[in-house]
């Protein structure tokens, strides 16, 4: 290992080791990057001022969610399947609960886009049930208002400063529209801890389908009493045009047939020519 590599590893060893309280799977890769307390994650582990995460609270945080993004990690857990996908989004709901809206306590210095109708429709979502940990990953989705985000984001962009906490509600955004299953990261474009705005990319979303697909195939009863009224509107076209176009062949035929018979007497309608004529009679005149 090459000594500057050695050191920057060495010295995000010495800061796991003092800081933790960061949500990872259990006996997940990522564990070694956040933190000592792999099983909660408190606000006094959260940095909000983008200027700290070269080191302490920030760099775990940093590291530790970087790793989370990209991790497939799946563990089977007492409550059933746990995912570093999971904690992720836990998280990244924590840190923008905490920076944006002052959780739990109000710390957070005051905010424009706070006010009106920017990102304050977001917060119920953002700190759903309390920020508790035994909720479903996607249950915050619920009170999500995706139409409300880009106007979130942009009063985030004003002034500049609020670059990762965009980032955090845009990849929250990305994964209540995807929603990956276990073993399925979110699908995002960029680096969360970077100036530049990531964006979400549609590569593991789930397919919606209605519960009744699997009871009456694709097609509901209504659907597919329209598609049979329309087959047999359509076989009564078809076997009307099939009459008309028979019609006029067996008339051109029996009209054939006439004609030879008269020798050719008859050309068509309106076109019959004058019959040959007979022989003519004189009137006898007296006798003489």
């Amino acid at each position: 290992m090459r000594p500057a590599k050695a050191a920057a590893f060495a010295a995000l060893t010495l800061q796991t080791s003092l800081v933790g309280a960061l949500r990872v799977a259990n006996g997940s890769p990522c564990s070694s990057k956040c933190g000592n307390d792999l099983f909660s994650t408190e606000v006094e582990n959260i940095v909000c001022d983008e200027g700290g995460f070269s080191s302490g609270d920030g760099l775990v945080f940093k590291s530790c969610v970087t790793c989370e993004s990209r991790s497939s990690y799946v563990t089977e857990s007492a409550t059933g399947k746990e995912t570093d996908v999971q904690w992720l989004v836990y998280n990244l709901r924590y840190a923008a609960a905490s920076c944006l809206y002052g959780y739990p306590d109000g710390h957070a210095e005051s905010n424009p886009c706070l006010i009106g109708p920017s990102c304050e429709p977001l917060k119920q979502a953002v700190i759903h049930e309390n920020m508790a940990a035994n909720v479903s990953t996607y249950d915050y989705c619920a009170a999500w208002q995706p139409l409300q985000l880009p106007k979130c984001l942009s009063c985030l962009s004003i002034g500049g400063g609020n670059h990762f906490l965009r980032n955090y509600l845009t990849v929250l955004g990305a994964a209540c529209e995807q929603q990956p299953l276990a073993g399925k990261v979110v699908g995002i474009e960029g680096d969360i801890f970077s100036t530049d705005i990531v964006n979400g990319t549609d590569i593991t979303a789930i397919p919606t389908l209605s519960p009744d697909y699997f009871k009456e195939g694709s097609f509901g009863l209504g659907a597919k009493v329209g598609v049979a009224f329309g087959s047999l509107a359509f076989l009564l076209i078809v076997a009307g045009f099939l009459i008309v176009c028979i019609g006029k062949r067996k008339r051109r035929s029996y009209l054939r047939q006439l004609e030879s018979r008269n020798g050719g007497g008859f050309g068509g309608f309106g076109n019959a020519s004058s019959p040959p004529a007979g022989p003519t009679l004189t009137k006898a005149g007296p006798a003489t």
